[in-house]
């Protein structure tokens, strides 16, 4: 399946906005997100997208039943667009080694690996809750093999978890363990339950635990393309309320940029298209965490277990195969180049300390 070595594609960062940008130009009209409120929640369908697309591979590193129908069409069509322009702005090496792949190995394919294999190391060590922070459109209380007596808890905004329970009760999956019998898409957790509360705000714990979740079973909490919307006081205090309620064996997953200069950089190149909602979303992201996060995470609750970067990921997880890399990055921001690929991204196994 591999083929000898990992090939890149330089400069990704600017070709992911442009890429982006020319998906949704394409398929949303003024401010019609497809049933949701926002460019943000949007985003939540295209990442299912690209999950979708890596699922139709000969042999796909993920597979997920539920993606394409929690994409719809148009997050569907916005991560086909988007996939295609990280092909165009491949080197031709990285494009004649895809080894009979249809795309290049994504980066949310390789995000969501990483989830996956530490949320189930988790529940081998323990944990029996799970909290989806901005759970958006993820299906894994549907897709994964969960530990019998798993409890599931998604926060998000209101309409992402009306949009998603409307998508999955067509789907004909199953809300709890006793209607699992007939279900096309049988829960795989004990319970499923969903709050709509602000994570912005404080003692949102409160209506968690008001919603079932219990502060003395461990907890596998899990961030995953949430923190850089938030601020950094308000992730400050989101990481010491989950550690409030966090016993012993409990981990929190984490991905965030680790930089600010990232969250500018992002921003600067977003005023050079003309697309709304690209504008829309850049402007959302207020912060980042520092590239040494130990220090950072510690001050605030939790001890790093360990701490990765997509370059891990890949060879970890792509066995060679191409993917979306952008070595590019670190010239283009002006850091110093210590060597690793595509360290604008960490992602986080942090464990109470």
């Amino acid at each position: 399946m591999g083929v000898g070595k990992v090939a890149t594609i330089s400069g990704i960062g600017i070709a992911a906005l442009s890429g982006l940008a020319w998906a949704l130009k394409r398929f949303l009209k003024s401010r019609d997100y497809d049933d949701l409120d926002s460019v943000v929640s949007f985003s939540s369908r295209l990442v299912a997208g690209m999950r979708a697309y890596e699922g139709k591979e000969k042999e796909p590193l993920v597979f997920d039943p539920l993606a394409e129908l929690l994409a719809g069409r148009r997050g569907m069509q916005a991560a086909s667009t988007t996939m295609q322009h990280y092909e165009d702005a491949a080197d031709k090496e990285a494009v004649a080694s895809k080894a009979n792949r249809k795309f290049l190995v994504g980066r949310v394919a390789l995000r969501t690996l990483f989830m996956d294999d530490h949320l189930l190391a988790g529940c081998k060590t323990g944990a029996r809750q799970v909290v989806l922070l901005g759970a958006g459109m993820d299906s894994r209380a549907w897709r994964l093999d969960l530990p019998e007596g798993t409890s599931w808890f998604e926060i998000d905004r209101t309409d992402v978890l009306n949009a998603k329970r409307k998508v999955l009760t067509k789907a004909q999956a199953s809300f709890s363990a006793d209607t699992n019998k007939g279900a096309k898409y049988p829960l795989r957790a004990a319970t499923y339950t969903t709050c709509d509360v602000d994570l912005g705000s404080e003692g949102w714990t409160k209506r968690l635990i008001a919603a079932g979740f219990d502060p003395n079973v461990p907890t596998v909490w899990i961030a995953e393309g949430l923190f850089m919307y938030l601020s950094e006081a308000a992730v400050t205090a989101l990481l010491k309320e989950a550690r409030s309620v966090s016993p012993k064996h409990s981990r929190f997953l984490i991905m965030a940029f680790t930089s600010e200069d990232v969250v500018k950089w992002y921003q600067e190149s977003a005023t050079q298209t003309s697309v709304a909602w690209v504008k829309e979303l850049a402007v959302t992201f207020k912060s980042s965490f520092p590239l040494d996060s130990k220090p950072y995470l510690e001050e605030r609750g939790w001890h790093v277990a360990s701490v990765e970067f997509y370059s891990d990921l890949a060879d970890k997880y792509a066995h060679g195969l191409p993917w979306t890399s952008a070595p590019g990055l670190i010239v283009k921001l002006g850091l110093k180049d210590n060597g690793k690929f595509d360290t604008n991204t960490a992602f986080i196994d942090a464990v109470p300390f």
